[in-house]
């Protein structure tokens, strides 16, 4: 073989090695590198909407019915699976006989408490009926709703890409489906507050562990996770 022809079969194959090479650096490289740390929450932001959930409860002078007690109790549940905020007792306060609203407000608002409300959750109030003849008595609460991004379009080809960085839709099924599934959507926009803690239950454990007791709770023989034994 002449040197010739080895000298150009090598610039060959160093022109083709260096190719390969420039082609790697171009799919590594990223032209947003900030679109990289991301995630899927800070690429696509949630949004949390609230509208009131109310149930009129019109005045009878004998008092609550049977109807608008069973009314009460399904507003409470409803209540309890929103997340179990405030909730507003309002009574007409021009009404044509205000003794009455309040009578009935009065007998609202010690139902709701006896289905579960704490006390230090509900707020009573009045509104102006405009002297509308019926004028209820108006129980409600916030009802707070998450709402994720649409997902349903805007895909691009993720076959089909010369860069490392995010693709267009990138967290849009996440968010919204962390949208769909969170159980209190109150909780975006605030902590809920913690409850405290047991202290007898803490003292009890504390005094077995200064003591050298066991601190774990006793074995229970139905939680032997044993289905069958052979002989």
């Amino acid at each position: 073989m002449s040197c010739n022809k080895a000298m150009t079969r090598s610039s060959a194959l160093a022109a083709i090695l260096a190719a390969a090479a420039a082609a790697l650096a171009g799919c590594a490289a990223d032209t947003n590198p900030q679109s990289l740390a991301l995630t899927p929450t800070e690429h696509y932001g949630l949004t949390v909407t609230s509208h009131p959930e109310q149930i009129a409860i019109g005045l009878h002078r004998s008092g609550l019915s049977n109807t608008q007690k069973a009314a009460l109790a399904q507003f409470v549940s409803q209540w309890r699976d929103d997340g179990g905020g405030p909730v507003s007792v309002r009574a007409p306060s021009d009404c044509a006989d205000p003794a009455l609203a309040r009578h009935m407000s009065d007998q609202a608002t010690a139902y709701l408490v006896q289905l579960g409300v704490p006390r230090e959750r509900l707020q009573a109030s009045g509104y102006a009926s405009h002297r509308a003849p019926g004028a209820p008595i108006l129980a409600s609460y916030d009802r707070f709703e998450a709402q994720g991004p649409n997902c349903s379009g805007g895909w691009s080809d993720l076959t089909r890409t010369a860069h490392n960085s995010t693709y267009g839709k990138f967290g849009c099924a996440v968010t919204a489906n962390f949208a769909a599934e969170i159980a209190n959507p109150r909780d975006l926009i605030a902590p809920a507050v913690m409850t405290p803690g047991d202290n007898v239950r803490r003292a009890t454990i504390l005094d077995k562990y200064r003591h050298g007791d066991v601190t774990s709770s006793a074995k229970d023989d139905q939680a032997d996770g044993k289905t069958s034994s052979s002989q």
